[in-house]
């Protein structure tokens, strides 16, 4: 293996991103590029609700629990600069119907802390009243605006010396005779047809982007019966996303002005105080790029090329991106030395 590794890594969301920012810190002599077919706007990171939010279909649970908790940690400290980053935390509500005394297990797994149980006899907010909700838990969480978190993780690439970022049509016989002795795949649903995996599914989400003045600066989300999750995350002078769709196995990626409606009526109901009559800014829609068995984090070696496999977080890219980015690049220096 030559010392000075040349990397491509290709994929340009938040885990390409965050890959090759891992790999320029963990060893700056090594020359990293970036091939994308999309890039900022147009990926699924850019349109993300994006919040510290983990879940434990994702793989290995100790292996998640581990990228988890180094994701948490750098996002803490990213916050420190969040006018920079876009990483901020906030204080926020997650809604339950059903009524229990006992803390939901991911709070647990996942070693939330200062996780308060609210109902009707502490509600001091009244997050409760004129709900269909009977309690909720109160606490605090990473919030992420991506646009300027993406623009983040750009601007640190080429501080770490990293060379280009390229946008351009990636097929496997390019990557095979490009002039690179590692490729990282972070094509994330691309790597269904890019890689023949099947395991690969979309999840299509949708979201609005919504100006409401005067809004208190937190989130509420809730879990619907049908597997959606409606929610409300603050990003800032009075901005909010309100979303979402979970439908595995949908491809449309044209905004639905029935799903639009749906979104905005369930928000009401969870949060019958805020104002959603106010001004729409933008909707959009992203594919999830789910993987039925969980993050593939390995190495291939294809046509004599070496390639590093690191795709498939689903709707965890943010939540898991900095653990598993830089468990990728340690990967890659470990190969280097032997």
């Amino acid at each position: 293996m030559a010392s000075h590794n040349h990397i491509l890594v290709v994929g340009c969301g938040v885990i390409g991103l965050q890959t090759a920012v891992c790999l320029l810190e963990q060893d700056s002599r090594s020359s990293v590029t970036i091939w994308a077919e999309k890039t900022k706007h147009e990926t699924t990171s850019f349109g993300a609700g994006a919040s510290y939010t983990p879940e434990t279909n994702l793989g290995p649970l100790e292996k998640t629990k581990l990228w988890c908790k180094r994701t948490l940690n750098h996002l803490k400290l990213l916050s420190e600069d969040s006018q920079a980053t876009g990483v901020y935390f906030c204080d926020g509500y997650r809604f339950q119907s059903e009524e229990t005394k006992t803390i939901p297990a991911d709070f647990i797994t996942f070693g939330f802390e200062n996780v308060t149980h609210v109902t009707q006899s502490n509600d001091t907010e009244k997050v409760l009243e004129n709900t269909l909700y009977t309690h909720a838990w109160k606490y605090n969480t990473a919030c992420v605006d991506m646009p300027r978190y993406l623009c983040y993780l750009e601007d640190r690439f080429y501080q770490l010396g990293g060379k280009h970022i390229i946008k351009r049509k990636v097929t496997l016989n390019n990557l095979v005779s490009a002039p690179f002795n590692i490729i990282v795949n972070c094509t994330g649903l691309g790597a269904r047809e890019l890689f023949n995996d099947k395991e690969m599914i979309p999840i299509r989400g949708q979201t609005i982007k919504m100006h409401i003045p005067g809004a208190k600066e937190q989130f509420y989300k809730a879990k619907e019966k049908n597997g959606d999750v409606t929610y409300v995350y603050p990003r800032g002078n009075g901005i909010f996303v309100l979303g979402g769709t979970f439908q595995p196995e949908e491809h449309d990626t044209t905004v639905n002005q029935e799903t639009a409606k749906s979104i905005l009526e369930r928000c009401a109901r969870m949060v019958p105080q805020l104002n959603f009559n106010a001004q729409v800014l933008d909707h959009w829609v992203g594919l999830r790029p789910h993987r039925k068995t969980g993050v593939r984090l390995e190495f291939e070696t294809i046509q004599g090329k070496l390639f590093l496999h690191h795709y498939g977080h689903s709707g965890s890219g943010v939540t898991l991106s900095y653990g598993s980015s830089l468990e990728a690049a340690q990967m890659i220096n470990k190969k280097s030395k032997l």
